[in-house]
């Protein structure tokens, strides 16, 4: 390799490198921000002055500013989004216990990130293109796991893959939507644990029984 070479592999290295940095900088302080200010009031000037990066070299690497970030923050958890390892040994014997364990880490990641949560709340609410963007990623990803899942356990391969991405999808909205509203708005049981119970309940008596033909409009205009 002739010197010149050397010299820009060097380069672009240290290039990737101060970028990295840069780009870990600008999350850390957007977290930070969210607990501090709130998604509302979060903006790319504070979080320039904050970190000490210029507003063009933010938006070089978030070319939307704040929901730009988030959107990068969102890559980084979104295959963490619901826990359905526990489908994998999914049988009828511990069928109600894999359930519940689902359902409080569900929770639980909610209580950890309460900042994250509800400023990705606030965005879908806000903003139609990436709450579009949102829920095309979401229909994928189960779509991808749930064809992992059916492959790797017995039980569930007897499900038409229609009906179990279905199901999946219900699963995931109904405790996204009770989970939030119990968090965010007004407590609706005393304890954690009578949630869980309540949602386990939902998702046995009424999600699973669902019949397919009633819930292709759930899948939308997604093409399976």
């Amino acid at each position: 390799m002739s010197n010149a070479h050397l010299f820009i592999n060097i380069m672009q290295k240290k290039f990737n490198r101060n970028k990295s940095e840069k780009v870990r900088k600008i999350i850390e302080c957007f977290f930070n921000l969210l607990n501090d200010k709130g998604y509302d009031k979060l903006t790319t000037n504070l979080i320039a002055s904050k970190t000490g990066i210029s507003i063009g070299t933010i938006y070089r690497y978030f070319p939307k500013g704040k929901i730009s970030i988030l959107k990068k923050i969102l890559e980084n958890k979104f295959h963490s989004i619901l826990d359905l390892e526990g489908f994998k040994n999914l049988n009828e014997t511990n069928f109600e216990n894999v359930l519940k364990n689902m359902i409080r880490k569900h929770i639980s990641s909610h209580y950890l990130e309460l900042s994250y949560h509800n400023a990705l709340n606030q965005a879908i609410l806000s903003d139609k293109s990436f709450s579009q963007e949102y829920n095309s990623k979401i229909f994928n990803l189960f779509k991808i796991n749930g064809t992992k899942i059916q492959n790797s356990n017995k039980m569930l391969k007897k499900i038409s893959p229609v009906k179990f991405l279905t199901d999946l999808l219900l699963i995931f909205n109904t405790l996204e939507a009770y989970t939030h509203r119990h968090i965010f708005v007004m407590p609706i049981f005393s304890k954690d644990e009578e949630l869980v119970e309540f949602l386990k309940n939902v998702i046995i008596s009424e999600i699973l029984k669902f019949n397919l033909s009633t819930s292709n409009h759930s899948i939308g205009k997604h093409n399976l």
